[in-house]
């Protein structure tokens, strides 16, 4: 993790003109360390809640013909993800049935090479985070698959995932 200068420098670069940046970080390059900042590196997944499981994924994948990349959990709580191509997924877990007005989308995620680094730069922006970031391993019908995720509010309300992963 980057010294707290460090932090608050790449912090503020967003003020630079783009000279002073390209300036700043050659700079950087002879003088010192340059901080690779986190950065997103693509669309992860929708997740959905689903009060018919079964139906659901159905429709996914016979109507839609996207294919399950891999499923966990038993009824009542069972889950999939199901992929969309280009490395992009619909999340859907089983779950009881929900009041009609709430939206079945649970949250989305974002791809990023760096969790924590990521969930910092969320947090500095002042976005609220609802889980820090945690090293969870999913036992999938593919064996275990491990990843690390956070999650935060956007600036309206939004649920956001970050996902760091090898293998999805």
């Amino acid at each position: 993790m980057a010294p707290a200068p460090v932090k608050r420098l790449f912090r503020n670069l967003m003020h630079f003109p783009m000279q002073n940046l390209r300036i700043l970080l050659h700079d950087s390059a002879i003088h010192g360390t340059v901080w690779a900042m986190a950065k997103i590196t693509g669309f992860h997944h929708t997740a959905i809640r689903s009060a018919d499981f079964d139906s659901s994924v159905k429709f996914y994948t016979e109507v839609l013909g996207l294919v399950p990349k891999i499923t966990w959990g038993e009824a009542p709580k069972r889950a999939v993800m199901i992929d969309a191509g280009d490395g992009n997924y619909v999340e859907i877990f089983e779950r009881d049935a929900f009041e009609s007005g709430e939206s079945p989308i649970l949250h989305f995620a974002f791809r990023t090479d760096d969790c924590a680094g990521m969930l910092e730069n969320a947090r500095d922006a002042g976005a609220e985070v609802t889980m820090e970031t945690t090293e969870v391993t999913i036992a999938s019908n593919q064996g275990p698959v491990p990843v690390r995720i956070a999650f935060f509010k956007g600036p309206d309300g939004e649920i956001i995932e970050l996902f760091e992963n090898s293998i999805l």
